[in-house]
């Protein structure tokens, strides 16, 4: 099946304006192909939600490093107090 060309000239925009997903962006968006002005606005909302989404992401991911530093830092405490001084 082939793109209609409603569809085509919203992935153009979308490529062109560099956003994150620029195909999924003009199939929701399709319907706006000849309205630049709600195009930018549409726009400006995928890139907020994609880029808060993978703050959230890096977020987890930073916790999840976090608490396994804490699991190494206190095995090195361990070690210490296992064999102190030599």
């Amino acid at each position: 099946m082939e793109d209609s060309p409603e569809l085509s000239k919203v992935y153009d925009w979308a490529r062109r304006n560099g956003l994150h997903d620029p195909y999924g962006f003009a199939i929701y968006n399709e319907e706006y192909h000849d309205d630049p002005g709600t195009l930018t606005n549409l726009a400006r909302a995928w890139e907020y939600r994609h880029l808060t989404e993978r703050k959230a992401r890096l977020e987890e991911e930073k916790a999840e490093l976090e608490s396994r530093i804490r699991i190494i830092d206190n095995g090195l405490e361990c070690n210490e107090t296992k064999w102190g001084d030599a």
